[in-house]
């Protein structure tokens, strides 16, 4: 989510040269709220109505501006360091708009804000940048469910080799279930 480190990457992002990049989980009266809009990132509110499609929405026309866009696919923070399985809007901006996806792996966010704190705790967050991922194989097949599920499948493999983590085939719930 937008917590901290939501926060760290999208600077980093900046950084890297994108002027806008979507970070999400940031609630509707969080102090958070103008510090995410001040660094030019797009926030997105969680639990609303339409939240998803409306984040969707957003990155779609961030991507089509040229920009960069960053998405947590699993939707949420792991709850117990497994890695879950991913949610397919991902899979669906980069068919709609044939850009590439990089996985990025963060290894070491549950040890500096752990899951259900309110603090940060000193320690070192590692960023893993993987290969550019080229979907262009499956042009023309944006809005198919069985596509979606292959292209996202295979950027949560790409991100599993990132991490080393081990892979839950359910999605994540922010209480760890025993899958």
């Amino acid at each position: 989510g937008a917590g901290p480190i939501g926060i760290l990457c999208a600077v980093l992002a900046l950084n890297a040269g994108a002027s806008k990049v979507m970070v999400t989980g940031v609630a509707a009266d969080s102090g958070r709220l103008e510090m995410v809009r001040s660094i030019g990132a797009v926030p997105v509110r969680r639990g609303a109505g339409h939240a998803a499609q409306d984040a969707l929405d957003q990155g779609l026309e961030v991507l089509r501006e040229g920009d960069a866009f960053s998405i947590y696919p699993e939707g949420t923070r792991s709850p117990d360091g497994r890695l879950y399985k991913g949610k397919t809007g991902l899979a669906r901006l980069a068919l709609e708009t044939g850009v590439p996806v990089i996985p990025v792996a963060m290894i070491g966010t549950d040890s500096v804000n752990p899951p259900g704190s309110k603090m940060w705790k000193f320690g070192r967050v590692q960023v893993k940048f993987g290969a550019p991922m080229d979907f262009s194989r499956f042009e023309g097949l944006a809005g198919n469910r069985f596509i979606e599920r292959a292209v996202i499948d295979e950027v949560m493999y790409e991100i599993r080799e990132l991490t080393g983590q081990d892979y839950v085939d359910a999605y994540a719930t922010k209480k760890a279930e025993t899958a």
